[in-house]
């Protein structure tokens, strides 16, 4: 059975840590994914993959059915554009963040439509911070969660956003306020995912309910857990299986990204955000963007 074919714009930090491990994991190799940069250099630790310049012949006999891009925001509408004149791919997947470029993407046309290259609502442990019987009406993230990737988390989880909230920001430090499906959210940054704890409280006026987030490793798919054992030293994984989950986020976002390409691919099953969703989870960064 052939496999979607892949045009990747970028070949970037997000490309070479997320996005090419994953189509690797995931059995893709030269015929099925082709990326387009700006040098058209090959990358050494992927030398199965083809990278090329703006190639109208290239691209028009790739013909990819989905692209994804992760170009820098400034560029990627104008290379989106262009690709466009030589390819006409049934998918267009777009990193984040896009609230700059919200309008200009309303206008392009694919048939299945844009989509958000967003990962973090998509790890495993989010359904685990619906704590069943106690319903918290606080949730408290230090330190835990990174911009509009952990709002995506919140909102995929407890389900709709304020639009109000408070903002205070001072150099690094972040002070955030919103409901999010009901609850109030406190969140103070900046992001470490080595020291970052997200907490629970049943009411605003009395602490006496308080509860740490803790993994429940339970959870973990089978195919995860068997991943990890397989990839990973012994150390490493017992680790993983054992923490704080915060504090392996890039792993299980990576993770979650391969597991939902996966199920995109071979059946057709989206669960990347929209770009109505994208603006939303947005909303409280997008003016320091």
């Amino acid at each position: 059975m052939s496999k979607t074919r892949i045009l990747i714009l970028g070949a970037g930090k997000r490309v070479k840590q997320d996005l090419l491990p994953v189509l690797v994991s995931l059995g893709y190799q030269e015929p099925d994914v082709l990326l387009l940069r700006k040098s058209g250099s090959q990358l050494l630790d992927f030398p199965q993959f083809v990278c090329t310049q703006m190639d109208h012949i290239k691209l028009h006999s790739f013909n990819p059915q989905l692209i994804i891009s992760c170009l820098p925001t400034i560029d990627t509408i104008h290379v989106i554009h262009n690709v466009l004149k030589f390819t006409s791919p049934s998918y267009l997947f777009v990193d984040t963040p896009v609230t700059r470029i919200y309008e200009d993407l309303l206008e392009i046309q694919v048939p299945g439509g844009i989509n958000i290259l967003e990962d973090n609502h998509l790890v495993f442990f989010s359904n685990q911070l619906i704590q069943p019987g106690s319903k918290p009406r606080i949730i408290v993230i230090w330190r835990a969660l990174y911009d509009y990737h952990g709002i995506a988390l919140l909102s995929n989880t407890f389900g709709k956003l304020s639009k109000f909230f408070i903002k205070i920001r001072f150099r690094n430090f972040v002070f955030l306020l919103f409901m999010v499906g009901g609850k109030y959210v406190i969140w103070v940054g900046p992001r470490s995912y080595s020291h970052g704890k997200i907490y629970f409280f049943k009411s605003i006026l009395s602490f006496r309910f308080f509860r740490e987030y803790k993994l429940n490793t339970d959870s973990v798919p089978e195919w995860a857990k068997n991943y990890i054992l397989k990839n990973l030293d012994s150390i490493t994984a017992e680790s993983i299986l054992n923490s704080n989950p915060i504090r392996y986020m890039p792993f299980w976002k990576r993770m979650a990204l391969g597991e939902n390409l996966e199920k995109f691919l071979t059946y057709g099953e989206n669960k990347f955000p929209t770009l109505d969703e994208a603006i939303k989870n947005e909303r409280y960064f997008r003016k320091f963007r």
